[in-house]
């Protein structure tokens, strides 16, 4: 039995994957404790975890972005998204690494795990003697590289020598664009550990004893530059059971249903008419029965329902999707990656963050379509359900995927990588 310190970014998005992770640890005898957000407490001690808060800058809450977004309406672009990395990962760095170190001391734990995004633990990744540090990917592969196009950009791989010059030049010129926001994270790091980011925030990857993207190859990029102990473990929704909730009363109608899901994930919810309500509206003269996902927003917000329209603030997708004919989203990487690994073909509004990325493996893979827009018309939601429960070919794609999700034993290559992490750094003291 090993003793982990699991640490997550106090975002919906990347609590619940890591939250997966613990309980996973937890079920095969090790001890696991989760730090991040307040906010989160009652999640993760629900879940038998035990858990410690996140302080100071690094204690966000992502349900009011006003606290730590309070100028993103001056932005749009690539200044908006540098404005979002600095405010909401960079800018916590020396908070995170407080916590970490305080929680080390208080724990000693055999290994750090954290979110992708939780930079606060970079500052342990030089030194002799050090702990492990493990990675956990909860978005797209976002290193650069010759094979794939710059990550947010909404574009696909090209094949060819081609391509790769399209690639190789469109990386330089992000690059460039994320100049300033690579200066900080190194700046930031430097002013806890006394030195710099190697290979700046996109390669960070490159650094970690052990990356472990939570989600199948098959969903990624092909691409031939990826760093020793990486490994793809596949998605966690088809290896967990699901959550211990009450399902709602109108469960019994869902097996004789033609079923669309829709939701704007765990966060993003501030704003119901940006794709929930316009989806409702859309599919509201039609045969299909429309289950929505309020992400724990009462339901009363949405208004008046029409009769073929089920609500609840939250169903574990564990037990939805095995229901669910199509899934209509923001694109969050973990509800796509599930929703993938039961066969189901998706439509994405991509929204923040790493959603654009999300909504271009969508369309290279065929899984779905992508709305290419936060908020689309009633129109263009109507359009595009019909085509994909009617022409066969993202089903089929989606199911081929699943086939391949299958294969995955999540929980089981997670705690063997760990293991191994940990034999192969006390190998080296």
């Amino acid at each position: 039995m090993s003793r982990y310190l699991l640490c997550a970014t106090p975002a919906g998005g990347h609590v619940h994957p890591v939250l997966g992770v613990a309980s996973g640890l937890r079920e095969r005898g090790h001890e696991v404790t989760v730090l991040t957000g307040s906010r989160f407490r009652s999640i993760v001690e629900d879940a038998g975890i035990d858990f410690r808060s996140s302080s100071g800058a690094a204690d966000i809450n992502d349900r009011d972005p006003d606290s730590f977004l309070p100028d993103r309406d001056r932005y749009r672009g690539l200044g908006l998204a540098r404005y979002q990395l600095r405010r909401m990962f960079i800018d916590p760095i020396p908070a995170q690494a407080r916590d970490v170190a305080a929680a080390v001391h208080d724990l000693d734990p055999d290994a750090v795990v954290v979110d992708s995004m939780f930079l606060g633990a970079l500052p342990m990744l030089r030194g002799p003697g050090r702990m492990p540090v493990i990675a956990l990917g909860v978005s797209p592969v976002s290193m650069p590289g010759p094979d794939v196009p710059p990550y947010n950009s909404g574009l696909v791989p090209a094949a060819g020598a081609l391509g790769r010059v399209r690639n190789r030049t469109l990386n330089a010129v992000t690059a460039m664009a994320f100049r300033s926001v690579n200066r900080a994270a190194d700046d930031a790091v430097r002013s806890v550990a006394g030195h710099g980011l190697d290979g700046g925030l996109f390669g960070i990857a490159r650094h970690y004893d052990r990356y472990l993207q939570l989600g199948p190859a098959e969903f990624e990029y092909p691409r031939r530059d990826l760093p020793p102990g990486f490994r793809f473990v596949g998605s966690l929704g088809l290896d967990s059971a699901p959550a211990r909730v009450a399902l709602p009363r109108w469960w019994s109608e869902l097996p004789d249903r033609r079923v669309v899901h829709v939701s704007q994930g765990a966060a993003a919810n501030a704003d119901l008419a940006t794709l929930i309500r316009p989806t409702i509206d859309a599919l509201a003269d039609s045969d299909l029965l429309v289950v929505v996902t309020t992400g724990g927003e009462p339901v009363e917000r949405l208004g008046s329902l029409p009769p073929n329209v089920r609500a609840a603030e939250f169903i574990p997708h564990a037990a939805l999707f095995p229901c669910t004919d199509l899934f209509v989203t923001n694109g969050g990487y973990g509800g796509v990656t599930t929703a993938l690994a039961h066969g189901v073909p998706v439509l994405v509004a991509p929204g923040g963050e790493d959603k654009r990325e999300v909504a271009a493996h969508v369309r290279y893979f065929g899984v779905g379509m992508d709305l290419c827009t936060e908020r689309p018309a009633v129109e263009q939601i109507r359009a595009a359900v019909r085509r994909i429960l009617d022409e066969p070919e993202h089903r089929a794609a989606a199911r081929t995927l699943a086939l391949s999700c299958a294969r995955y034993r999540p929980h089981d290559a997670i705690a063997e990588e760990l293991t191994a992490a940990v034999a192969d750094r006390q190998g080296t003291t």
